[in-house]
């Protein structure tokens, strides 16, 4: 089924066009409802963009391009940013410490990940003029942390993992 969706642009040059029905919907980057984009991102976590949008092609639902998919944690980060002290005190305010628990162990570390396509073929690029590139091309640090907390004795009692990328430091 088509739909047709007004939509309206502010004047003035190089303004984004808006969908009233989409900005109702709760719709994200003008393609992704609320309950497209949770299994998307899903999706998107386990597999690059190019095998996410296969994915959903196989699936037969949504057939977005690789570049819609990947603009989706963008979208998300985005509306996360925008609510995430509250959101970040609410699930802090569920969560408990057992009885038990007598030592808190707190480890801090990051690890580099390769997050940009086709990064190789821009470091020949940048080397063939002369460039030297700083740190392996296409790769962003992801901080990540845990907070163990264990017995008198030591044994484990809860470990909770903790993860923000790309955050270096």
């Amino acid at each position: 089924m088509q739909v047709e969706r007004p939509r309206y642009r502010l004047a003035g040059r190089h303004t984004k066009s808006s969908c009233p029905w989409e900005l109702r919907a709760g719709v994200g980057n003008g393609y992704w409802p609320p309950r497209a984009a949770r299994p998307g991102a899903f999706i998107l976590a386990q597999l690059p963009a190019a095998a996410a949008a296969t994915r959903f092609a196989e699936r037969g639902a949504r057939q977005p391009s690789r570049r819609t998919v990947a603009r989706l944690p963008r979208t998300l980060s985005a509306h996360w940013e925008a609510h995430r002290q509250d959101w970040e005190a609410a699930v802090q305010s569920q969560e408990t410490v057992p009885v038990a628990a007598t030592i808190l162990a707190i480890s801090v570390d990051g690890v580099m990940a390769p997050l940009k396509a086709h990064a190789a073929a821009r470091a020949a690029k940048h080397a063939a003029a002369g460039n030297h590139a700083s740190g392996p091309t296409g790769y962003h640090e992801v901080g990540w942390g845990t907070l163990t907390l264990d017995d008198r004795e030591g044994e484990r009692r809860q470990t909770g993992h903790y993860a923000r990328m790309p955050e270096p430091k």
